[in-house]
């Protein structure tokens, strides 16, 4: 009878023992080693073209057409259970159930107060509301900014703003000013936000409030000289100062 010849170890195999692989033949044992059987149509496929993971093997063609991965986690989804946002209209951004509950609302509601991390260690803690605009209330554009932001630490989220035409709102947690200057990414962030087509001190519509924690005035001052301490410095584009006194952080 005449054998086959593995083509990865070149041993010899019967026909009826040979798998076939892209149209070459090979050994029981290579196929072990060396190739993986597509989860989805059967197919063998040699193990450095899966396109699945550790529990889903994928060859090419089934991945392109039944399958992606998170976006946030890389985790490997067929496309009836991948989670796309609202607004992603061209569903070009995919999610796990996790992560899109996690992620997912990266805009919060105005009303939204989380409780307050600090970072640094000094007397004064500010929190800054900067609000941006024309860009688009779009989850994905704050998905972005939030990861520049909170690369290292976990500095701020993002809130709607009633006031803006189309934009949002990049609120920070308690930080010192030595934190403010050297630990939070601002001119990274910023510049993600002009990337996204947001204005700021160019919009009549945006205001920067900055909050100091009232510990930081004493204890000793008149609460009508502390509440106007603590009203936010607050300017928009058109010199206007907002006419509210806005609540400070809770100290430490």
């Amino acid at each position: 009878m005449e054998h086959l010849l593995c083509t990865q170890c070149g041993a010899e195999v019967r026909p009826e023992a040979a798998y076939h692989v892209g149209g070459e033949p090979v050994c029981p044992s290579c196929a072990d080693t060396d190739t993986v059987e597509c989860s989805y149509c059967g197919e063998r496929i040699w193990r450095e073209d899966d396109f699945g993971d550790s529990d889903t093997h994928l060859c090419e063609s089934c991945y392109d057409s039944h399958y992606t991965h998170c976006s946030h986690c890389n985790r490997l989804l067929a496309f009836s259970s991948a989670y796309y946002q609202e607004d992603d209209e061209d569903e070009e951004t995919p999610y796990c159930s996790d992560c899109y509950h996690e992620c997912g609302e990266a805009i919060h509601c105005y009303s939204y107060k989380p409780v307050p991390i600090f970072h640094g260690d000094a007397p004064m803690y500010m929190g800054v509301e900067l609000e941006v605009d024309e860009g688009g209330k779009y989850s994905e554009n704050a998905r972005k900014v939030l990861d520049i932001f909170n690369r290292s630490g976990e500095y701020g989220y993002i809130k709607s703003d009633g006031s803006l035409n189309d934009g949002m709102e990049l609120v920070t947690h308690p930080c010192t000013l030595e934190a403010h200057m050297h630990e939070v990414p601002w001119k990274e962030t910023l510049e993600k936000f002009k990337e996204l087509g947001y204005y700021s001190h160019q919009s009549s519509t945006c205001g920067l409030h900055v909050h100091v924690n009232r510990t930081y005035f004493g204890t000793h001052l008149p609460s009508r000289r502390k509440r106007s301490a603590m009203s936010c410095t607050c300017l928009n584009a058109s010199g206007r100062s907002c006419s509210d006194s806005h609540g400070a952080h809770s100290a430490r």
